[in-house]
């Protein structure tokens, strides 16, 4: 046992002696203390502060341990004496072994004397922060004198939460007033070793600066739990945002605390999938399935489509409180940083996202259209959104947000039922925009919110959801995901016929979309009828020479050179050249597109020449209208390179199509059929060339591309297979 210093005398005892300057002893030990949200309190010495050190009894010292960040993550053990945690070891803690290191380097390592050091844990709702400040603080606690739990939550009460620690370091003759307790503890900590404070639920970050100074000094080490990201860089204090579960973290918390149940890995693995891997949202469930043994993990999942909404993530069983006394009910701990939200656009774009797909970067493009914002606006509200935890910031420096977040935030949404009618407006024009830039790249972003949003747009029954069902098959037409495009494009036309009738311009431009997909897939006689209907819609419409009509020609037009009505086509691509010029006149990307494809029936017509001159026409215009590395700027050149092929130069051919194929692979990738077309015609030139080896490498490469696209039947596939042959034959 440690002496004390305050010896007993005979003497008649000497009047108090003021607490600044004063030594007062106290027991050697860990204590763990986790930082959280405090109101202004400064401490000022008076004459009431006073302490008797000779009738002050402290507590027993105990030796800490010393840390060395070589060691092992340290098993569970007590706690230092005279410390305060107001939770016990969690049996069923999981993971988190990065974390533990992190905290442990953070507040125990090297560092110089005298350094002050505050490391704060910070991240959404759920992600078991304060579980974690507790777990480090069984773990580490015996490397400091005292391990000291602050309450935050209400921050008035910050002297009263010292106060309380103080109490379990002097077990008897603690001073009576709460200016006198808070002084000794706060001189206690900063006079006897190293003490750990942890402050749990720090949520007012204004007063941060004043919670800090106050604690300031190199023997106290505090750990700050908090939803907010947003601290001021001047405090110090260096963060560690916490994550969610990774899949095998998640699995391993099921597998311990489902432990009496016999639930299969892939059952599991759903589970954690279905909650986002988010630590609160895996205990909820696992509390309510080892309360109904029964009910297996498959029908658990089909009653949590709108998981908030579950009895399980509404405080169930209320009568068994949670480790660390955390609210057990979902929508109310989300709601804790919504209600800290008080920016309207901010609150807007929360309420957005719950449209959105979850875990997915959101082109901040969406919210700035959509509300109409300037981009500083923008960032100064998605600022609140992370500094509240709301929104994560991906690697990419856009904004996602969590799924169970995004059921949040659609619920708030459903009271302002403008919201999801904006986006859907804006999101058409913006995909449809994208669309038109003929460059893939341009929709990547918006791909994985196109289907989530049109189907909440469906099921409200909202004018342009067909229009975002019809962008999305769009882009999967552009990407040779013939089979997605035709699904959703027959989707589309469905649900347009519903909504609009058989007759309504829109039904005229899905259908013609859905039938240039069947035109890819080699349905001929199907991409005709589709062509046909929609002419029929378009002239009844628009009348006869509209650009729309013309489009409508252009289509039926190749859809006949394919099927091989060489004269019908030329008749269909001449109308269709007569509308757009009257309407455009001769330099519009529109009229390059009617002469690009008239051209092709001219060659195979036996005018090489004659088709020859219009290719270069074609390539002039849209040179002018496009940028060189456009996939429309591929085509023609691919279709300048037959017809340079066909005259016999085989030189300018072969440097056409490598910069076709160059440009395809720049926009596709290496895989498209795009590509493969470039390759069979690169082979085709070798073999003219006397390079035989060279064309079966390009022919090859081509079918495997085509087999991966096109259906076993399709004429491209044909069309290179009898390439092959004829070379195998040639050997």
């Amino acid at each position: 046992m440690a002496k004390n210093t305050n010896k007993k005398s005979d003497k008649k005892k000497k009047p108090a002696k003021k607490l600044q300057g004063h030594k007062i002893v106290v027991q050697k030990g860990g204590v763990a203390f986790v930082a959280n949200n405090v109101d202004d309190s400064n401490f000022v010495a008076g004459e009431k502060n006073l302490v008797n050190s000779k009738e002050q009894k402290v507590p027993r010292k105990t030796k800490s341990a010393r840390f060395s960040s070589k060691d092992k993550i340290p098993d569970v053990s007590d706690l230092p004496l005279g410390s305060h945690l107001p939770f016990s070891p969690n049996a069923l803690f999981t993971g988190r072994e990065k974390e533990k290191k992190a905290l442990a380097e953070n507040l125990l390592g090297d560092s110089k004397t005298g350094a002050v050091i505050t490391q704060a844990v910070t991240g959404m709702g759920g992600l078991g922060k304060t579980q974690l400040a507790v777990e480090f603080g069984y773990r580490y606690g015996k490397y400091f004198r005292g391990v000291h739990w602050i309450n935050l939550a209400d921050p008035t009460q910050l002297d009263s939460e010292i106060a309380n620690c103080g109490r379990q370091m002097f077990t008897n003759n603690f001073p009576e007033d709460q200016p006198s307790q808070v002084a000794l503890t706060l001189q206690t900590w900063k006079t006897n070793g190293l003490n750990l404070l942890i402050l749990d639920n720090f949520e007012e970050t204004k007063i941060a600066g004043d919670v800090l100074t106050k604690l300031r000094h190199s023997n106290i080490r505090v750990l700050v739990t908090s939803r907010h990201t947003n601290w001021s860089p001047t405090l110090g204090l260096t963060q560690l945002p916490l994550d969610l579960f990774s899949e095998e973290e998640s699995l391993q918390f099921l597998k311990e605390s489902l432990k009496d149940r016999k639930d299969s890995q892939d059952d599991l693995k759903n589970l954690a999938e279905r909650l986002g891997y988010l630590p609160l949202g895996l205990e909820l469930a696992s509390r309510y399935l080892n309360g109904h043994q029964r009910l297996s993990i498959s029908e658990y999942l089909k009653q949590t489509e709108n998981a908030l909404d579950h009895a399980s993530m509404k405080n169930w069983r209320s009568d068994m409180p949670a480790a660390t006394g955390h609210d057990l009910d979902l929508q109310r701990t989300f709601a804790l940083s919504w209600q800290e939200l008080q920016d309207e656009t901010a609150q807007k774009i929360f309420m957005m996202t719950g449209y959105l797909a979850p875990n997915t970067p959101i082109p901040l493009e969406i919210f700035e259209k959509a509300l109409e914002i300037e981009q500083e606006k923008c960032d100064e509200a998605l600022s609140l959104l992370y500094g509240l935890g709301l929104f994560r910031k991906g690697e990419d420096a856009f904004p996602n947000i969590h799924p169970l977040l995004a059921e949040y935030a659609q619920s708030l949404a459903k009271e302002y039922k403008e919201v999801l009618e904006i986006l859907v407006n804006e999101l058409a024009t913006l995909s449809n925009e994208a669309n038109k830039t003929g460059i893939p790249a341009n929709f990547a972003l918006l791909r994985p919110h196109m289907p989530v949003l049109a189907s909440y747009a469906e099921s409200k029954e909202l004018y342009n959801a067909g229009a975002l069902w019809n962008s999305y098959g769009y882009y999967l037409h552009d990407l040779a995901d013939y089979q997605g495009a035709k699904s959703v494009y027959e989707h589309t036309v469905m649900i347009g016929e519903i909504n609009f009738g058989l007759d309504h311009q829109n039904i005229a431009i899905w259908v013609n979309n859905l039938g240039s997909v069947l035109q890819d897939l080699g349905d001929l006689h199907g991409a005709k009828e589709m062509y046909e209907r929609a002419l029929k819609i378009d002239e009844a419409n628009f009348g006869l020479d509209n650009p729309n009509v013309a489009r409508g020609f252009n289509n039926l037009g190749r859809v006949l050179h394919d099927l091989g009505d060489l004269n019908g086509a030329k008749e269909m691509l001449e109308r269709a050249v007569k509308i757009d010029e009257a309407n455009f006149g001769r330099e519009h990307p529109s009229v390059a597109r009617d002469y690009n494809n008239l051209a092709l029936v001219i060659q195979d017509l036996g005018d090489t020449k004659g088709a020859k001159e219009m290719f270069e026409r074609v390539l002039q215009i849209i040179e002018k209208t496009l940028p060189e590395n456009h996939p429309h700027v591929a085509h023609t050149i691919n279709n300048l390179g037959l017809v340079m092929k066909d005259l016999g130069d085989l030189s300018d051919s072969k440097k056409m199509f490598e910069r076709a194929l160059k440009i395809h692979e720049a926009n596709f990738g290496f895989e498209h059929p795009d590509v493969a077309i470039d390759f069979n015609n690169l082979g085709s030139v070798a073999k003219d060339l006397g390079d035989l080896q060279g064309a079966r490498e390009m022919f090859e490469r081509a079918l495997a591309i085509f087999k991966k696209f096109l259906p076993a039947d399709h004429p491209n596939i044909k069309i290179v297979q009898e390439n092959l042959d004829f070379l195998n034959k040639s050997d």
